[in-house]
Order: C-alpha cells, then sequence, then structure tokens
C-alpha cells in the first residue's frame, strides 16, 4: 500500500465544496495531508490518516466514525493511529504525490513490510 500527499490547491478547491475539508494552515505545525487511495471503479478516493491518541480515540467511539484503526503488527494494545474513510474524497491522480518512506541502514528488518 502506498501513502500519498494531496495538492493544497486542490484542499482548498475541496474545501469551498465540502466545508468539513480542513485546510492546511488550520493544521497544528507543518503536517501535511497523508493518506491512502482507495480506487472504486473508475474513481480515486483519497483517505486520510491520523496518529493515535486517548482523546481522539473517546471522540471516534461518541461520534461513531467510520474509521479504520491501524495497530502494530502482531501488537493489537500497540494503536498507531487510524485511516478516516469518514474524511474521503474523490481526488485526480494529478494532485497526489506519492511519498517516498526510506529506512535508514539501523533500522530492523522486523519494520520493513
Amino acid at each position: 500500500m502506498n501513502l500519498y500527499t494531496i495538492s493544497d490547491e486542490y484542499i482548498s478547491y475541496a474545501h469551498k465544496i465540502e466545508p468539513k475539508v480542513a485546510l492546511q494552515e488550520n493544521y497544528l505545525g507543518d503536517r501535511d495531508y497523508c493518506g491512502i487511495v482507495i480506487k472504486q471503479g473508475k474513481f480515486n478516493y483519497y483517505a486520510p490518516l491520523s496518529s493515535y491518541s486517548a482523546k481522539k480515540e473517546l471522540k471516534m467511539k461518541k461520534r461513531n466514525r467510520i474509521i479504520i484503526r491501524i495497530f502494530e503488527k502482531e501488537n493489537l494494545n500497540n494503536r498507531l493511529g487510524y485511516v478516516l474513510l469518514n474524511n474521503m474524497l474523490p481526488v485526480p491522480l494529478s494532485e497526489l504525490s506519492r511519498v517516498q518512506i526510506t529506512m535508514s541502514k539501523g533500522t530492523p528488518k522486523e519494520y520493513y513490510c
């Protein structure tokens, strides 16, 4: 599975149509949108990722959000984050950039997928 960022221009465009799409400037710090792409027929849908926190977990349960929880491989007690299916948006491939992940020499092999 690949990770993608989405262009700021497309985020601004999508926000005008659907105000629930968070603008980059509303993020804390200097974070890009990072997510996965789900292909359904001829359409591509971008599903953003979010990091885990106990506070977020309570909000997710209260609001009955449609999410996929991400856990550490072979350790279901270590929650890593979420795929936010409830925040998916259609996106043309031209507005996506694949995230290149490189591992350092000292990274243990078990961290590779």
